[in-house]
């Protein structure tokens, strides 16, 4: 009878452990689902590559930018989707083992045009923490830069402009003190000419009339001024 017992209580040990096994093996299942739906349909370019940059995942936003289907880009080196130019770049930056934090090149996709793209880039530890790959983020930066092509071209216009306008400014003011300038000489002339004869250079009679007319309200001021005309 005891040992009946003892088998039966085993027996229900066994079924809980089995149930609770079941229910932990289908959490993880769905929680691997819902990672590889995040990973399959995130909006920008994921890509997994072992330690020398051979893809071993990428999701349906990098197939798209590399005009490469997902099950082509696995077993592909990373480094045939990078432009010429930037490769030698890319070998060096792989090697540095350093995470790589919006890194611009250009990818190059199969059949397509090179386009600049930012990178982002981390590294995959093993439990022993040793490298084991790398986990990539690619981004399409294209109207970005056509935006900030755009941007600078308005400011080169905008700062010629200002450039003119201030060059226009300054001849502008160099004009208005010159005839400034003028006005006063002419009006000096005028003067000059309303009290002095023409030809001799002389105080003329109108001259002589301020003149006296000045040192006669001058002598109202003063009784101890004196004056004579002769």
């Amino acid at each position: 009878q005891k040992t009946l017992e003892e088998l039966q209580v085993v027996s229900e040990e066994l079924r809980q452990q089995n149930e609770q096994l079941t229910t932990a093996r289908d959490t993880s299942e769905l929680q691997q689902q819902r990672y590889q739906d995040l990973f399959d349909f995130a909006p920008d370019g994921y890509l997994v590559t072992n330690s020398v940059g051979i893809i071993q995942e990428a999701n349906n936003a990098a197939a798209t930018l590399l005009c490469v289907s997902q099950k082509t880009l696995v077993g592909k080196p990373l480094i045939v989707f990078i432009a010429q130019q930037d490769r030698q770049i890319f070998r060096a930056k792989i090697s540095n083992l350093q995470p790589l934090e919006d890194w611009e090149i250009y990818l190059y996709p199969r059949g397509g045009t090179p386009f600049p793209a930012s990178i982002r880039a981390s590294i995959v530890y093993n439990s022993s923490h040793q490298q084991v790959g790398w986990r990539w983020l690619l981004c399409n930066i294209s109207e970005r830069k056509q935006a900030q092509e755009l941007l600078h071209r308005a400011k080169d216009e905008l700062e010629k402009r200002v450039r003119q306008r201030t060059e226009e400014l300054v001849k502008a003011n160099d004009e208005l003190q010159t005839e400034i300038t003028e006005r006063k000489r002419a009006e000096l002339q005028l003067l000059h000419l309303a009290f002095h004869d023409a030809l001799t250079g002389l105080p003329n009679r109108s001259a002589f009339i301020k003149r006296l007319e000045h040192a006669i309200n001058y002598s109202k001021r003063h009784e101890d001024y004196l004056f004579a005309v002769l």
